[in-house]
C-alpha cells in the first residue's frame, strides 16, 4: 500500500488538529501537529521569560524542541522539560502568532517537520498554517480546512470550558481575528490556501463528515 503525505492546513480555530487526529488514527498514519511545534515553543518561551521579539533566545528554544513519540503521539520536550500539557493555554494562544513570524523560527520548525514526515514509518498527516503550501508542497493531498470566525470562537469556547476554563466568547472572538490577521500577513510563509487543495468549508459540517470527506480522497488518491 502506497505511503501518502496528506496535509491540513487552515486558519486558528478550524478544528484541524481533531480532524487530523481522526483521519491519521483512521490510516495508523504519523500525526505531525506543526502547531503544536510552535506552541512548544512560545509555552518555553513565557516560561523562560523570553521576549516573543527575541530572534536569537526563541530560535535557542526551537532548536532545543525535542520530538518524542509516546503511545503513537508526538509529545515536545524542552531542555528535557515536558511542555506539551501547557501548549493550549490561552496566553500561548495569544503569542503564538508572534513567535511565528520570527524567519530563523521557522526555518528550524520547517526543517523538523519534514524530518519527520521523512522518516515516517507509514504515512503522514500533517497539520498547521503552512504544511501544504511551504513545509510539504509535493504532498499527495492537501486540504485547507475553514470555518467562520463565530463557529470558531464557538468551538474554542467549549473546548475550553471542558477543561474548566471559562473565557468571554467575544474575547476569544477577538483573538481569533488577531491571528487571522497576523497569519494571513506575515512576510514568511503566510497563511494562504495551498496549491490544488481542496478546500472544506466546516461551519455547517460535523466533525464525522469532514472526515468521512478527507477519506474518500485518500481513496481517490489510493486507486489512481
Amino acid at each position: 500500500m502506497r505511503k501518502l503525505a496528506i496535509t491540513i492546513d487552515g486558519p486558528a480555530g478550524a478544528g484541524k488538529s481533531t480532524i487530523a487526529k481522526l483521519v491519521a488514527n483512521k490510516l495508523n498514519y504519523t500525526l505531525i501537529d506543526t502547531g503544536a511545534m510552535y506552541r512548544s515553543v512560545t509555552c518555553a518561551a513565557i516560561l523562560y521569560e523570553v521576549d516573543v521579539n527575541d530572534s536569537y533566545r526563541l530560535l535557542k528554544l526551537a532548536t532545543q524542541l525535542e520530538p518524542r513519540f509516546i503511545n503513537s503521539s508526538i509529545h515536545y520536550y524542552i531542555n528535557g522539560l515536558y511542555i506539551t500539557p501547557f501548549i493550549r493555554d490561552l496566553a500561548v494562544s495569544g503569542s503564538v502568532s508572534e513567535v511565528s513570524t520570527h524567519e530563523s523560527v521557522r526555518n528550524a520548525m520547517v526543517n523538523l517537520q519534514r524530518k519527520i514526515a521523512n522518516n515516517s514509518p507509514n504515512g503522514s498527516v500533517m497539520e498547521g498554517r503552512d504544511a501544504g503550501s511551504t513545509v510539504l508542497p509535493n504532498a499527495n493531498i492537501k486540504i485547507y480546512l475553514t470555518a467562520s470566525v463565530d463557529t470558531r470562537a464557538l468551538r474554542r469556547f467549549n473546548q475550553l470550558q471542558k477543561q474548566g476554563l471559562t473565557v468571554p466568547i467575544e474575547e476569544i472572538k477577538r483573538d481569533i481575528e488577531k491571528r487571522d490577521k497576523i497569519d494571513s500577513e506575515r512576510e514568511i510563509s503566510p497563511l494562504t490556501i495551498p496549491k490544488n487543495a481542496q478546500i472544506i468549508d466546516s461551519s455547517n459540517m460535523s466533525i464525522n463528515e469532514v472526515v468521512e470527506q478527507i477519506l474518500k480522497a485518500v481513496k481517490v488518491e489510493m486507486e489512481n
